[in-house]
């Protein structure tokens, strides 16, 4: 009995004392005068998404739209951060003033033997010099001698589409994300994807695991990164699956060695694997660097182009007049090129709008984050930012706001037209982000999206089906947008004709 007690009386101490150590931290922002949502001990103003009932996401646009400050404080537990609205904040923070912000706020995880290699986790110094290495490949001339290919990978899914259709009945989720692993995998990797050819495909299987908000465990592993990166570190939580990451580990190595046995270049992201194994080789090199750069162009890249041809196929199932009047327009300049080149592809002006408008509406990360690497005096504001706080922007916000895009919830491509874009206001549109750390796959997403649905809409009538929700709801557990199913099925009828 007297054991109980002692045990009973401690916990009350140690939380008493934890109770006590938070309330003085959650003064950080009162006391210097910001701006801030009033936070509860202990949690901070993160119950919401530890408990997900809230992703990381919309708690930050759901920030956004509390104020009209140019900034405001919030908490991750009793860590102080700081959420950026104003556009000139913003543009020191991530582009004039990057040097006071090189690294991200998620966890640099060293323990982690894959995810620590990560080149949107690396600190500054690292990040530097592998994007370095990296962005060639990304290069605007690079890709159009890829158009071809990716026209190839789109054709196979019109007929993997015709495969496995039932009852005109399609799961756009599914051939979407099947469509962006064969395209990452054979433009940037060499590798004959087999996503669209095989149902039971392994890598398809595989890289699934990655993101896959059905799971629990992974969607806590993979926020607590963001949100509590203390107690994801002391958890050994890991950011990638386990298991998938050994497979892509796998088929990377091969590959490497594959390419150095045959001494062939093909300027894609293998290439620069070898050039930094050669380069780096010794004793101290850990070699799991390299699959992980892989890791992070095939998840990154597949994940962005499968969701915004999901999202833009679900959008023109409910809009039959904008749907109408693209597939109009595709079919227009394919009679004056004959071919679907990156030339004719770039004269597709309402193509381009209707996928700025997906990604406006449905931005696939919806926030950027930076961390304080010096404390930063903020320019004409009565701010300092120090060392070590966090700062976030959020993009949905952004993107959601009335105040930058009137009436945010309906899907209207003329934002995005000639005469109206102009009146948009600067950095209300980011959808890969901004500043010296933004997404570097931009142009390639745009590419193999416009390609997937060139394809598609030529072949394909798209309506919704009876399954098919008249407001999508989207995960409540996730760092990503993505539909709250983890299917979402339209009705695709086959066109009479189609262009080739």
């Amino acid at each position: 009995m007297d054991s109980i007690v002692t045990v009973l009386l401690c916990t009350s101490i140690v939380f008493i004392l934890c109770y006590i150590y938070s309330r003085q931290n959650l003064k950080y922002w009162k006391r210097r005068n910001v701006a801030y949502a009033e936070p509860v001990p202990l949690f901070g103003n993160a119950y919401p998404v530890l408990s997900q009932n809230q992703s990381l996401g919309k708690f930050l646009s759901h920030m956004h739209n509390s104020t009209k400050h140019s900034y405001m404080g919030f908490y991750l537990l009793e860590s102080p951060n700081l959420l950026i609205r104003d556009y000139n904040v913003l543009r020191n923070i991530l582009l004039k003033d990057f040097e006071y912000f090189t690294d991200r706020s998620v966890l640099h995880n060293t323990n982690d033997e894959y995810a620590r290699h990560l080149l949107f986790m690396l600190p500054g110094k690292e990040w530097k010099g592998l994007r370095k290495e990296v962005t060639p490949v990304f290069s605007l001339e690079k890709l159009k001698g890829k158009v071809s290919l990716i026209g190839e990978i789109a054709n196979n899914l019109v007929e993997y589409i015709d495969k496995v259709i039932v009852n005109d009945r399609i799961d756009c989720v599914e051939v979407s994300t099947r469509y962006g692993i064969d395209s990452i995998a054979s433009c940037f990797f060499g590798l004959s994807g087999d996503c669209l050819k095989q149902e039971n495909s392994e890598l398809y299987s595989m890289c699934t695991k990655f993101f896959d908000h059905t799971s629990t465990l992974r969607a806590v592993q993979m926020v607590s990164h963001f949100t509590i990166p203390s107690v994801a570190k002391l958890m050994h939580m890991k950011f990638l699956h386990p298991k998938a990451s050994e497979f892509v580990d796998k088929i990377v190595t091969d590959a490497i060695d594959k390419r150095i046995k045959e001494q062939s270049v093909r300027e894609d992201v293998i290439d620069v694997l070898v050039n930094i194994q050669q380069r780096e080789q010794g004793d101290a090199f850990d070699h799991k660097k390299l699959p992980v750069v892989a890791i992070q162009f095939v998840i990154g890249g597949y994940q962005a182009s499968a969701g915004a041809v999901t999202f833009l196929l679900y959008e023109l199932s409910k809009n039959q007049f904008i749907q109408t009047r693209l597939r109009e327009e595709i079919i227009s300049v394919h009679e004056k090129y004959q071919e679907f080149s990156s030339e004719s592809i770039k004269d597709m002006q309402y193509l381009d709008m209707v996928v700025k408008e997906t990604l406006r509406k449905y931005p696939l990360l919806p926030f950027m984050d930076r961390r304080c690497v010096k404390s930063y005096k903020v320019p004409d504001e009565n701010l300092i930012i120090e060392k070590g706080v966090g700062v976030f922007v959020s993009i949905y916000g952004l993107h959601h706001d009335p105040n930058n895009f009137p009436d945010p919830e309906n899907f209207d491509p003329e934002r995005f037209s000639i005469e109206n874009k102009a009146s948009i206001p600067p950095g209300a549109f980011m959808p890969f982000g901004y500043g010296m750390r933004n997404c570097m796959g931009t142009t390639f997403t745009y590419l193999s999206v416009k390609m997937a649905v060139i394809k598609i809409i030529t072949t394909y009538q798209i309506d919704k089906s009876s399954e098919t929700p008249d407001t999508l709801q989207l995960a409540d557990n996730w760092l990503f947008i993505a539909p709250k199913s983890p299917n979402l099925f339209l009705n695709f009828k086959k066109l009479i004709s189609r262009p080739t």
